[in-house]
């Protein structure tokens, strides 16, 4: 998917995020299809090294696949833009599994009610489910921002991105172009197929899930 989204509209204005400490619903502990517990929580300013190590392992292809160009200096430009503090329109999650970064996922306002999406995963962690997880994640996060649709870019031979982006069970519009695929996801429709249901508040008495894509530990 695309590496840098469109510029924001100046009409546009978004309450200022904590992204060291970010609200309880933000975050969720989940299974993923192979079974391992995947933590996913909001992009934090501290997390710069680990998400330098995360694309220092991946193959030119995934960094082609991701930014559209095996150039690694793409990859410092977008690091430095979506750790910046003032990115007050982008919401960005990261995946975690056993405390190790493997995936990330962001949303970029381009108007009031919709933006462009962008996702990554680590690539021993494809076909593992992370990336829908991530992506549904961020449409319930956008739907809590009175969002209402996602715009994504991505590249024909990405299918890991294309099934991720089918796999929300969300409406869909894809425009193919030469080089290009554009699909529009429609976020006001309630049912998706992977995580975007509200977790239970920590104070609630919560009974842990065992289901792929559901949350066990709503944090």
């Amino acid at each position: 998917m695309t590496g840098s989204a469109l510029p924001i509209p100046s009409e546009v204005t978004v309450a200022p995020k904590n992204r060291e400490n970010p609200s309880w619903w933000e975050e969720a502990d989940v299974v993923c299809s192979r079974g391992c517990q995947v933590h996913m929580r909001p992009l934090r300013p501290s997390d710069r090294a680990s998400l330098i190590e995360m694309f220092q392992r991946a193959s030119d292809r995934a960094i082609r696949q991701r930014f559209f160009t095996s150039s690694r200096i793409a990859v410092v430009s977008y690091l430095d833009s979506v750790l910046g503090e003032t990115q007050l329109n982008r919401s960005s999650v990261v995946a975690l599994v056993n405390a190790r970064m493997v995936g990330l996922a962001e949303y970029q306002l381009t108007g009031s009610d919709r933006a462009e999406i962008a996702c990554f995963v680590a690539e021993d962690h494809h076909h593992s489910g992370v990336g829908e997880l991530l992506i549904s994640h961020l449409v319930r996060l956008a739907r809590h921002h009175g969002i209402h649709t996602f715009d994504a870019e991505t590249l024909p031979e990405n299918t890991a991105a294309l099934r991720a982006l089918r796999h929300t069970g969300l409406p869909e519009l894809e425009e193919r172009h030469p080089g290009m695929i554009h699909i529009r996801l429609d976020l006001t429709t309630v049912k998706t197929a992977a995580l975007v249901e509200t977790p239970t508040p920590p104070h609630q008495d919560v009974h842990p899930q065992t289901h792929v894509g559901k949350p066990i530990v709503p944090r």
